[in-house]
């Protein structure tokens, strides 16, 4: 991964309705681990026992991370009924048992498939809906970062409004259209940009999302220059490890993950194994 040289900031970072939730940025130490960072898990984290994006890799990631708050990173997509429900892919083929497009498929259908695991097999676990987990971790000290697929921001919104949840959910946007859509949907959610060149921050800020309620996803082509303008503006940075396309399905060595936060020192790390990555930076 390309070198990156940034300074060292320290900010403050998605408060918890429980006061004592607060959580910090990254403050890098002489021996290169962090004080505090936001652990986030892609699809709830990578077990080969448990299906993606159901609340049973959920509950085990919280229950077995050894630092909180974590961020639950998820997919959300309508169906034919018209709600929303945890799927990554448009169709359902791969993580159920079921066929066909999610959008195509009613509610009633959803409820009755089960998921499969990482081995393909299938298990007990349903596919949830976007209310049942909102109602699930209304209470619970995680963070909820929101992939939506499709046009559906006013409902997903809609839905994190009602459970007065807004301060304890990022939403991932990956172009202009949404970037702004998301802005005049929401005053108080934290809103992720992808910026991988400096033309790219500049249409980022263009939005003009005050940035204490930004956060600049960067990756390993993100110039050093352009880390350097948006740590400038205060605004938190993200990264995300994706080891099961970039090694192969297993979690790097911990002095990679280590080396990552002292060249990219982001404020919120996503990764496919949050409870290994956790263990390492914050486990005894």
């Amino acid at each position: 991964m390309k070198t990156i040289l940034l300074v060292v900031l320290s900010v403050s970072i998605l408060n918890n309705v429980n006061a004592q939730a607060t959580v910090k940025g990254v403050d890098t130490l002489n021996s290169g681990k962090p004080t505090s960072l936001l652990i986030a898990g892609h699809r709830g984290g990578y077990d080969t026992s448990l299906p993606e994006n159901s609340f049973a890799l959920f509950d085990s990631t919280i229950s077995r991370v050894c630092n909180l708050p974590v961020a639950l990173e998820f997919d959300i997509r309508e169906s034919a009924s018209g709600n929303l429900f945890l799927m990554h892919d448009p169709e359902v083929d791969r993580t159920t048992g079921g066929h066909g497009l999610v959008s195509a498929l009613t509610d009633s259908l959803i409820g009755t498939l089960s998921l499969k695991d990482r081995n393909d097999s299938l298990t007990r676990h349903k596919v949830p809906s976007f209310t049942e987990l909102l109602r699930r971790y209304r209470d619970r000290n995680v963070i909820l970062m929101l992939d939506v697929k499709g046009d559906i921001y006013s409902r997903v919104f809609e839905q994190v409004k009602l459970f007065g949840m807004e301060d304890r959910c990022i939403i991932l946007t990956f172009n202009l259209k949404d970037l702004k859509m998301a802005r005049d949907l929401t005053t108080e959610m934290r809103i992720s940009a992808l910026v991988t060149s400096e033309e790219m921050w500049e249409l980022v800020k263009s939005a003009c999302i005050p940035p204490s309620r930004l956060i600049a996803y960067i990756t390993n082509q993100t110039p050093e220059n352009v880390v350097h303008l948006i740590r400038k503006e205060k605004t938190l940075v993200m990264t995300d490890m994706n080891e099961t396309t970039t090694n192969r399905n297993k979690p790097f060595e911990p002095e990679y993950y280590t080396e990552i936060l002292k060249i990219m020192q982001p404020d919120i790390l996503i990764t496919d194994y949050p409870v290994f990555v956790s263990q390492h930076f914050f486990g005894k």
